[in-house]
């Protein structure tokens, strides 16, 4: 091939990256504006949430379900946070975190030291977390929370499995340090205390050894809750949710063998096991939170069983959950590639059946499904996700509103 070809060639494969991914410099400076007007009153102006407000006073749990990757997820996020805070005074952010995340998340929220934060996003890259969005919503969290009286100050919770053990690690040790340490369980602090913290992977041999001292002191911790509850005070709820997060995340990463739902049983069971740890130890609040839309359903449409349906069967908290399913038109995300990330098309709207009418076709609307009278409290009219079908129950089973976002454009990740 000539060079007017191989130059043809390079013109046509640009010309073709152009058309998939286009160009979204203009999109990204029309976010940024909505970003930074936004502000710390809710204005309604992105989407409209008073339709939620009748489901405000006897519900406990609030999941927004998103796809991530996308920039205007967190646009609704801080809508709903905003929302949440002045007609519901919510006082926790569920966070699809670890306890070891949430503790330096209100770390960062009392002190205002941003090195916390940098620190522990190095140990984020290659997840969908690690990106200027979630960095800059971080930031946007401690300047609303300043705002706040005290005692309505937001806090976070962390109920997902450690992902991170590096950081896991790290967290533990500073947990465990800010206290003097009970004779009854000092070998098994000293085991950890032991191990050397590395930024990310902490290596297979640490690992193991990380997971058995973990169990260990685990199992005298919940053996003896009541004492332990007292010595290491505030705290305690992340001792015993950091253990119970590396204990777990561990054995969810050992039998997944390459199948999704393999690791996903052993993580959503321990998102509801962490979650009660929380429950029983803070005081009486209401909880938001922004998940991956499956761990917000509260009724499984796979053989796998969700968070959020763990939740639902669990009498302290059954019936008293609201679930928002985000569904994307015409829209690209921030996706994952071996050795960094990429741009790609996204779209679970058009393979939605009944929301393509144009009763429920309009972009950034909350549509109320749980009303009385709804079709959607007497079959399934809408398969919210075109990749979890379920096929029993009603819609509202699973989840009782519903928004559709249209050229949503994805998240970048952050600089080194």
């Amino acid at each position: 091939m000539g060079k007017k070809g191989k130059g043809l060639l390079i013109l046509s494969f640009l010309l073709c990256t152009m058309m998939l991914f286009g160009c979204d410099k203009e999109k990204y400076e029309a976010i940024d504006t909505i970003h930074n007007n936004i502000g710390f009153k809710y204005s309604g102006e992105f989407v409209d949430l008073s339709p939620i407000e009748d489901d405000l006073k006897d519900n406990m749990i609030f999941f927004v379900g998103e796809s991530h990757g996308m920039r205007e997820n967190f646009i609704i996020k801080k809508e709903f946070v905003l929302y949440m805070k002045e007609n519901n005074n919510f006082k926790y952010l569920l966070s699809e975190e670890s306890p070891a995340d949430a503790y330096l998340h209100n770390k960062y929220l009392k002190t205002g030291d941003i090195t916390i934060i940098d620190d522990m996003f190095k140990n984020l890259e290659g997840t969908f977390s690690w990106n200027k969005d979630s960095y800059e919503f971080l930031k946007w969290m401690y300047e609303y929370n300043q705002t706040l009286p005290e005692e309505d100050r937001i806090t976070y919770v962390g109920s997902d499995i450690v992902h991170q053990f590096g950081t896991g690690l790290k967290v533990l040790q500073e947990v465990l340090n800010n206290y003097e340490v009970p004779d009854e369980i000092k070998a098994e602090v000293e085991k950890i205390n032991s191990m050397k913290c590395y930024d990310k992977w902490i290596g297979h041999e640490n690992t193991v050894k990380l997971a058995g001292n973990s169990k260990a002191l685990l199992e005298k911790i919940e053996d003896n809750k009541e004492v332990y509850s007292k010595k290491y005070g505030e705290d305690f709820v992340y001792l015993h949710g950091i253990l119970k997060g590396i204990v777990s995340g561990i054995e969810a990463y050992d039998n997944e063998n390459g199948e999704f739902f393999n690791f996903t049983q052993y993580r959503d069971k321990a998102m509801y096991e962490i979650f009660n740890i929380y429950f029983e130890h803070l005081p009486e609040g209401k909880y938001f939170g922004q998940w991956g839309d499956a761990h917000a359903y509260q009724n499984s449409p796979t053989e796998v069983k969700w968070f959020a349906t763990y939740l639902n069967e669990d009498q302290r908290y059954k019936d008293k959950i609201i679930t928002v399913q985000l569904s994307y038109y015409n829209s690209k995300r921030m996706g994952k590639k071996r050795g960094g990330y990429t741009k790609e098309k996204y779209d679970n709207f058009t393979k939605i059946n009944i929301l393509t009418t144009k009763n429920y076709n309009e972009k950034n609307k909350l549509y109320k499904l749980n009303e009385e009278g709804s079709v959607f409290s007497k079959g399934l009219n809408f398969k919210f996700n075109p990749y979890l079908i379920p096929t029993e129950g009603v819609t509202t089973d699973y989840v009782q509103y519903f928004i559709k976002i249209e050229d949503a454009i994805p998240t970048e990740p952050l600089e080194k």
